[in-house]
């Protein structure tokens, strides 16, 4: 893996502040060494983290970096420098600070995530990346196989789970979701509108259908053969029941 490339870096950095001629400021590189993670940033953009750009103000009084700071380390902005497949030279995400990456996975000799990590992962991108739910999640797989990382599907599954549906229905914005811990991740809100709960409910769960298709195209390569849903909330259990008489006609 070749190192970033320095001058590229600093080019970036000078256009960014570029506004700011008065700005006084370091700015130091950290390289990190192998085995790198595979991070996402906030723009569902995916690639091994390398090295990290630190922007320093030195200037207390100047608030031009607050928007690009650290809460904790007023002044001081990291950003990772990432090597894409396609660009192994390194470029450095600046518009991701690095407390706002996730990680993915350790590249090692044999990278893997387990599906409850990569529900995180994608719960992530729901709340960060201006992405649709079913686009995130096709660009998490495809990530995932360009760089060789493994899903790790529990064997005693055999290819099918049932994922637990929670409802927060109540006035204000209204959840419905996958219980913590699930392995596979859905979310949807709205707004309670008490003469419209039933086509939102169900406006909701159809977004769940098009994620649970989204699944089992991009996962299947990794034993992912079926998923279904369930629920305790007895209120909704007929929406649920209804949702999966629907999967299953559809294949």
């Amino acid at each position: 893996m070749q190192y970033c490339n320095i001058n590229f870096v600093f080019h970036l950095l000078n256009r960014i502040f570029a506004k700011n001629l008065k700005l006084t400021m370091e700015t130091q590189l950290v390289r990190l060494d192998a085995p790198y993670n595979l991070i996402c940033g906030e723009r569902a953009e995916f690639g091994l983290h390398i090295a990290t750009l630190m922007v320093i103000n030195e200037n207390e009084d100047d608030k031009s970096l607050e928007d690009y700071a650290d809460d904790d380390n007023r002044g001081v902005c990291c950003y990772p420098v990432v090597a894409e497949k396609y660009e192994p030279a390194g470029r450095a995400w600046m518009r991701s600070s690095l407390d706002d990456c996730r990680v993915v996975a350790e590249m090692t000799a044999h990278p893997t995530i387990t599906l409850r990590t990569l529900s995180g992962v994608l719960d992530y991108l729901d709340r960060s990346a201006d992405v649709s739910r079913e686009e995130a999640i096709l660009k998490c797989a495809s990530a995932l196989k360009l760089y060789g990382v493994d899903v790790v599907v529990p064997s005693d599954a055999a290819g099918v789970f049932d994922v637990e549906i929670e409802f927060d229905v109540e006035p204000g914005r209204s959840v419905i979701s996958s219980a913590v811990g699930s392995d596979f991740f859905f979310f949807a809100t709205f707004i309670l509108d008490e003469e419209a709960v039933e086509a939102d409910v169900r406006g909701c769960l159809e977004s769940f259908l098009r994620c649970r298709q989204a699944y089992l195209a991009a996962f299947s390569r990794w034993g992912v053969k079926d998923i279904t849903f369930s629920t305790r909330d007895e209120e909704y259990r007929s929406y649920v029941d209804e949702m999966n008489e629907k999967a299953h006609a559809a294949g």
